[in-house]
């Protein structure tokens, strides 16, 4: 039982890190078409070379949401189990 709920486990966690990454991108894309946002880069704060400010905020945004996700949505399917429970 422990094995089942390991692998539901990870696929889920698998599947919120997947829309964590498309809601992070989506987001950064979006921001492209807003004016403001170029011209903000500059001066609310440094842009930084090779536009790895926005990889940076796309990985926050990501790391953020599938941790929220898999505190918020993930339930054990047999919550008895004990997680320091060993077969030595």
């Amino acid at each position: 039982m422990h094995d089942v709920d390991l692998r539901l486990q990870q696929r889920r966690e698998g599947q919120f890190r997947l829309l964590g990454v498309v809601v992070g991108m989506g987001a950064i894309f979006a921001l492209w078409l807003v004016p403001a946002y170029w011209s903000a880069r500059g001066t609310w704060y440094p842009g930084l070379p090779m536009f790895f400010d926005q990889w940076l905020f796309m990985a926050l945004i990501g790391l953020g949401l599938s941790k929220l996700l898999e505190k918020k949505l993930v339930k054990r399917r047999f919550p008895f189990l004990r997680d320091d429970l060993t077969l030595d």
